[in-house]
């Protein structure tokens, strides 16, 4: 359970960073651990529980292309037989079951099995952070101009390993938009359709995934204070998703991370050497 003020600060976290390449859950799980004294699975927890707010505001931005979408499926169903690969709504079915294939056995695992906290916790976290940052750093590197192609013909097979890429963001650290966008990227995916593509596949997933959280495994507490946390990451959230269409695809995250990710790790190893010069 979170007070009043541990919701606004997360919210506002939430909201600021989900769309950013930075893992919001990353974040915000390291303000927990360290300010809030949570366990890393509590964290995992609740700030699965905040996604609630930016699903929703990806749902009102994109409320277009989903009713699009939502109203193409008949006629899919229909001529199933002669669907085309290169169809937003093959790519979101694809990946988000492979998500699904491997991100349950990985939130069994994280729920269950990880159950650290204090500077175990932000080792875990900080490391996941620096991996981020590196597939961060190949995927710009990879990045085409938006000028030089306006979009790229989806495959079932890219459509497969987003998924499965989108899965490991499970763990706090590693960035949900940041690991599927550098996927994208590095398939040579123009930065505005990846960026679209990557926004798209959060919906089902982080649908799916508090489904599974809340009913079947380790559902957050939910009060009030829940409540203003959903609804000030669901309004920051909303302009994020605005702002980062627009300007921030130029911008490489990666060694943002990996400043967040060493300064998290540092507590761990200074805690080894006090411990070696005690005995």
């Amino acid at each position: 359970m979170i007070t009043l003020s541990q919701a606004i600060i997360l919210g506002i976290i939430q909201g600021i960073t989900e769309w950013l390449p930075i893992s919001s859950e990353g974040i915000s799980s390291l303000v927990m651990v360290i300010f809030f004294k949570k366990s890393f699975v509590d964290a995992i927890s609740i700030s699965i529980w905040l996604h609630v707010g930016t699903f929703f505001s990806a749902i009102v931005y994109f409320r277009k292309d989903i009713n699009g979408i939502i109203t193409s499926v008949p006629a899919h169903v229909r001529n199933i037989k002669n669907i085309s690969q290169d169809n937003v709504l093959v790519f979101l079915v694809i990946s988000t079951c492979a998500t699904g294939l491997l991100g349950l056995p990985l939130l069994l695992l994280s729920i269950n099995k990880l159950g650290f906290a204090g500077e175990n916790a932000m080792l875990a976290i900080g490391l996941f952070l620096i991996i981020s940052g590196i597939i961060q750093l190949h995927g710009h590197k990879k990045r085409i101009p938006d000028a030089a192609v306006e979009r790229r013909k989806i495959t079932i097979s890219d459509s497969f390993f987003v998924g499965l890429a989108q899965a490991f963001s499970i763990f706090p650290g590693i960035s949900r938009s940041g690991i599927t966008t550098s996927f994208l990227l590095m398939r040579r995916y123009p930065a505005e359709q990846a960026l679209k593509l990557s926004f798209l596949m959060s919906i089902p997933a982080v649908f799916g995934a508090q489904i599974v959280l809340q009913f079947f495994l380790n559902p957050a507490p939910f009060n009030y204070s829940a409540l203003v946390a959903v609804i000030i990451s669901f309004m920051l959230g909303f302009i994020g998703i605005h702002v980062l269409m627009r300007f921030a695809e130029k911008i490489n995250f990666a060694f943002f991370l990996f400043f967040i990710g060493f300064a998290s790790i540092v507590p761990f190893f200074l805690k080894l050497l006090s411990l070696r010069f005690l005995q």
